[in-house]
């Protein structure tokens, strides 16, 4: 095995490189075993205080962090310079909470001199290693969360607070189970982490291409077979990445061009990508990193939360589909040729998609047997290389060996490193809001909107979350709203599976709001296109249902299915057709053009469809039903 397959590197930068990639790879062998150890109560010393767990492993992931996102600097010795100062400063302020980690619950309250020094090491380092990864939007928020604590005593009016001293707030940030080392970090150890190596080892046994290739041979004969494509990856290949960036990166770089090059303007070719690669992230079974953080926010178990999202998740993508097949048919785009596809049906095809959908059952069997979301991954991650090895005497399209099992453990473990800082950094933020108040004052502002209009609660809250989740990951963006909004909808007697899956959705879509959405931004950029203009196509057009429906299951909860079987199969029913009337009028064109009245008229129907009542809902669908008749039938005349 050629260390140059493992990690895809050149032959000039061998030398550095093979030394950091197996480096990584043995701290992640490691690393593995001592979250087995931590997270398995009979074996011995697996009882330390949660702060000496952590710390062990937050050591590990932040020397990952940037021994893999080196300082960007031209001279290798100020680069190293840099990183190793910085890695010294983990090990002493992390190194310290593991060693001190059973006398910190007898000085929770009065912390002491040493305390109050590695609590700004600490945060730096932090800082520093979200910055690495995902930039600076979620550096500002955690700064600006930091500097109200310090600070907040200065700010006018209901959102300031009283004076609070730097011993408390080394406590409550550094210290404190809400802060750092709060329920963010804790569920990351003990769910998250296992799929993120779950989706790592699904890459490496070519899941990407596997399902880009079923997604082809699916969409690809379709009227605009190139976006049908580029929907049903997206959706699949979300189960890999849990990023709606990185699915853009990925699916984007092969979906955007095809789509150009039958026809569709680049603006509108990046927003099917942006729409439907952030819509991995609300698709059952694996939904991301978000949905395992409400778990454990929630108390609600994960299978749960993934059956009450199966059906959003589904009125989603119907959109998206529907409209990218009418703009198809606007611009007269046909479907792909059969060579330019692989066949559906052929062993190849069947055999390499087959190892990781069977992978992705296996997860939702073991969860419904009432097991832990750990065993699960775990159990997922076993099956998948018998699967694969099995697979591999069939078809040349599979092949697993022991170079790809270090190479998914070795990915995984980078990628956790990287999720680990970014939800310690919203761990700086939570516990400013516990601590400060803030949030306590958040939800007091929307209990008051909200006391005689729950719609206008519920509207003042979705434009908060848009707002404070531009720029952010969605782990983040959905903790930080969850604890400043969660107990407003409570006390608005929201029930809490539909309020938090309400704000996660809101977390996820931050990423497509104009004018800052991280998701069109990278898909413009591959298209090619004004990024504006591409993320005004998302947000409005074909995200827009997406953004509506948290409000459709507060009022009708059959949509997550919380009803009877009849009422559910009738919301089913109204909804698709009102989707149907959505994309008809927001596109304007089916066999032939819709004028402005027509497509006024059906996308008023549409909305009535998805949020009236019974009979309003059946006057609604009537007419979608009539004029989209008139409209197909209308091109014969």
């Amino acid at each position: 095995m050629a260390l140059t397959d493992l990690f895809k590197i050149k032959k000039s930068d061998l030398e550095i490189k093979n030394r950091i990639g197996w480096g990584v790879f043995f701290i992640g062998l490691v690393f593995v075993f001592v979250l087995h150890w931590v997270n398995t109560p009979s074996l011995p010393y697996s009882t330390l205080q949660p702060w000496g767990n952590y710390s062990l492993i937050f050591m590990a992931a932040f020397v990952v962090v940037f021994l893999t996102n080196p300082f960007p600097h031209k001279s290798p010795l100020v680069r190293w310079l840099v990183d190793g100062v910085f890695m010294i400063m983990a090990i002493a302020a992390f190194g310290y909470m593991l060693i001190t980690s059973n006398e910190i619950p007898l000085r929770l309250g009065d912390p002491d001199f040493m305390d109050m020094v590695m609590y700004p090491v600490g945060v730096l380092v932090i800082l520093e290693c979200t910055r690495r990864i995902t930039g600076l939007p979620l550096v500002i928020v955690a700064l600006v969360f930091i500097a109200y604590a310090h600070f907040g005593h200065l700010v006018p009016g209901r959102f300031g607070h009283s004076k609070i001293d730097y011993p408390v707030i080394t406590d409550a940030i550094f210290l404190g189970v809400d802060g750092i080392f709060g329920h963010t970090t804790r569920t990351m150890m003990t769910i998250i982490w296992y799929f993120i190596i779950f989706g790592s080892f699904l890459a490496v046994t070519g899941a990407g291409k596997a399902f880009m290739d079923l997604a082809l041979a699916i969409g690809g004969p379709w009227q605009g077979g190139p976006a049908q494509t580029a929907v049903i990856a997206s959706s699949l290949f979300g189960t890999i990445s849990g990023s709606g960036v990185a699915n853009v990166a990925t699916t984007g770089s092969f979906t955007i061009p095809l789509m150009k090059s039958v026809g569709y303007r680049p603006h509108f070719a990046g927003a099917i990508e942006a729409s439907a690669s952030m819509g991995g992230q609300i698709m059952p079974p694996v939904m991301g990193s978000g949905a395992f953080l409400m778990s454990g926010v929630t108390g609600i178990a994960y299978i749960t939360i993934c059956k009450a999202a199966i059906l959003p998740a589904i009125f989603y993508y119907l959109c998206i589909g529907v409209c990218v097949y009418f703009e198809a048919g606007r611009l007269g785009l046909t479907g792909l040729s059969r060579n330019q596809i692989p066949r559906l049906f052929s062993k190849d095809l069947l055999l390499r998609a087959g190892v990781p959908l069977s992978s992705i059952i296996c997860v939702v069997y073991i969860l419904s047997l009432g097991r832990t979301p750990r065993i699960a991954a775990a159990g997922a991650v076993i099956w998948m290389v018998v699967a694969a090895f099995a697979a591999s005497f069939f078809t040349k399209g599979i092949n697993i060996n022991l170079g790809k099992i270090m190479k998914g453990l070795s990915d995984g473990f980078v990628q956790g490193a990287g999720l680990s800082a970014i939800l310690a950094c919203a761990g700086i933020c939570v516990g400013v809001i516990y601590f400060t108040g803030i949030g306590a004052k958040f939800s007091n502002m929307v209990l008051a909107v909200g006391e005689n209009n729950l719609l206008l609660a519920l509207f003042t809250l979705m434009i908060a979350a848009l707002f404070l989740g531009m720029g952010l990951p969605t782990p983040a963006a959905y903790l930080i709203l969850a604890i400043m909004a969660g107990p407003a909808l409570k006390k608005l007697g929201v029930p809490i599976l539909h309020g938090h899956l309400l704000i996660f959705y809101y977390a996820v879509f931050a990423g497509l709001t104009p004018p800052v959405g991280i998701a069109y931004m990278a898909a413009a950029g591959i298209a090619g296109a004004p990024q504006l203009q591409t993320g005004l196509t998302a947000f409005f057009k074909l995200a827009f249902v997406g953004i509506v429906l948290p409000f459709l299951w507060i009022y009708k909860p059959e949509v997550i299915l919380d009803g009877s079987t009849q009422a559910i199969v009738w919301t089913i029913i109204t909804n698709c057709i009102g989707i149907w009337g959505f994309a008809l009028g927001v596109i304007g064109h089916w066999k032939r053009p819709m004028n402005l009245a027509f497509r006024a008229l059906v996308i008023l129907a549409a909305m009535v469809a998805l949020f009236g009542s019974l009979a309003y809902e059946g006057v609604a669908t009537l007419v979608i039903v009539l004029l989209s008749v008139h409209n197909y039938f209308g091109k014969k005349k």
